[in-house]
């Protein structure tokens, strides 16, 4: 079984080390210049155990500057890794596509006959000619009332071509609905294909072999990528982290390939969509990343015949084990972890009780209510003509109305002295006043108005006419 993920002791879950990019983060183009304070721990392994423990080691003895300190893990040559046979399945299938069988047998009589002798090679066409009008006879006497030119189901199932769905007379059709019906047999080749891609069967791959030159490119590729996928696949298991393909680029001073892979939650992942890619101005990236500078380079090298394994990776995050919830309940991830890994999935359920415990002893304890801080009001930018001129305005206005107010002030009388009580009204006694009857009106003579204009010619005039 697998053991826990080796942690240094400098570990730390640092979350002002998380970073959420608002924006596709842009890094330094080109070739960076070399570290100044750049140190290599050397280890030398001849097997995979080896290197699982020189890592493990690397881990426990932590660096004095992490940042600057990376672990060069170099191969024997002759070291041998477990290795998908599906990927040499199909690296060979590409370079050379299989043969039919009368095509291969055509070619290997052929290719024994030797160029001289050419009526050799025609006798052995004939003798196929002579095979397959055999062949058709007999299938004639199988099937006598086939019509002209039936051919018969080559490489279908049994349930189509077999001879299992061979068709029988019944003379009574109430005989024939009581015959018992049995199942389809399944074919071999079927199963064993099914299984096949179920079954991940490994194959022992050395270094030599995947340095040998290749008429392909690719096959070359292939291989080398094979072994660089095993040593990653390692380093996961170990450190606790998670690492994705970067780059592959054919080297022409060494004659073989170079492999990159970078940490999952690192800056250098910029290109993962969880980490921001691609996104707009104003939306964060769904997980933090971190400055942790996680990259593992896998060099294969024919002119020096070596593999070296480079390791660097700050621990400032937490690991994959640690961030991921507990797997569901008949989930892939639960089965494969309990086929494989059953450690570590009680140490996930543990962790994860753990965890509710805790949530549960917060939830007791009471919360203080937090106040709702008031929104700020908006300032007025103080980039344009417009908002100077209104901030000028206003300190006038702000001046003046500071000046009215003081004036007054200082200029205010004393108080006047409070006016004296009034006098106190005693009550008089009261007189009834006796007045006399009034006396009859007397009739008013009408006073006439003088008359200063003449009768005849009926003018006004300031004196009367003579």
């Amino acid at each position: 079984m697998d053991a826990a993920p080796a942690q240094p002791p400098n570990y730390r879950h640092d979350s002002d080390q998380a970073l959420w990019p608002a924006q596709p983060v842009q890094l330094a183009r080109g070739r960076q210049p070399r570290d100044a304070l750049a140190k290599t721990v050397a280890y030398t392994v001849a097997s995979m155990d080896d290197f699982e423990t020189s890592l493990r080691e690397y881990l426990n003895h932590p660096p004095d500057l992490p940042d600057h300190t990376e672990a060069q893990l170099s191969f024997w040559i002759g070291t041998s890794f477990m290795v998908s046979a599906a990927t040499l399945a199909t690296t060979n299938a590409a370079s050379s596509p299989s043969p039919s069988p009368s095509q291969s047998q055509a070619q290997q009589t052929s290719s024994s006959l030797p160029p001289s002798q050419p009526h050799v090679q025609q006798q052995q066409q004939q003798q196929q000619q002579q095979q397959q009008q055999q062949e058709q006879q007999r299938q004639r006497l199988q099937r006598p009332n086939a019509p002209p030119g039936y051919q018969p189901a080559n490489g279908l199932p049994a349930q189509y071509g077999g001879p299992s769905r061979a068709f029988q007379p019944v003379a009574e059709a109430e005989l024939a609905l009581t015959l018992p019906t049995f199942g389809q047999p399944t074919n071999a080749s079927d199963a064993s294909g099914a299984q096949g891609k179920k079954a991940d069967y490994k194959v022992s791959l050395s270094i030599m072999e995947a340095l040998q030159p290749t008429p392909d490119p690719k096959e070359k590729m292939r291989k080398q990528r094979a072994i660089a996928k095993c040593c990653v696949d390692s380093i996961q298991r170990i450190d606790g982290y998670r690492y994705s393909f970067h780059n592959c680029w054919n080297s022409r001073e060494d004659d073989s390939f170079r492999f990159s892979y970078y940490c999952n939650d690192s800056l250098l992942n910029k290109d993962r969509a969880a980490n921001g890619k691609g996104a707009k101005l104003g939306k964060r990236a769904t997980k933090p990343v971190y400055d942790c500078k996680g990259v593992l380079s896998i060099k294969f090298s024919a002119t020096k015949q070596s593999l070296d394994v480079f390791y660097k990776h700050v621990p400032i995050h937490k690991t994959y084990e640690e961030r991921a919830p507990p797997p569901r309940k008949d989930s892939k991830r639960r089965k494969f972890l309990e086929e494989h890994d059953p450690e570590a999935l009680s140490r996930i359920a543990s962790r994860s009780r753990d965890m509710a415990e805790g949530s549960e002893e917060r939830d007791t304890t009471p919360k203080a209510k937090k106040k709702k801080a008031r929104p700020e009001p908006p300032k007025p930018s103080n980039t344009s003509l417009e908002s100077d001129l209104r901030a000028q305005s206003l300190r006038s206005l702000l001046e003046l109305i500071q000046v009215d107010q003081i004036a007054p002030s200082e200029a205010t009388l004393p108080e006047p002295p409070p006016p004296p009580p009034p006098p106190v009204q005693r009550p008089l006694p009261q007189v009834v006043a006796q007045f006399p009857p009034p006396a009859p009106a007397q009739p008013t003579s009408l006073r006439r108005r003088p008359r200063n204009s003449c009768d005849i010619c009926k003018v006004k005039k300031t004196k009367v006419c003579s």
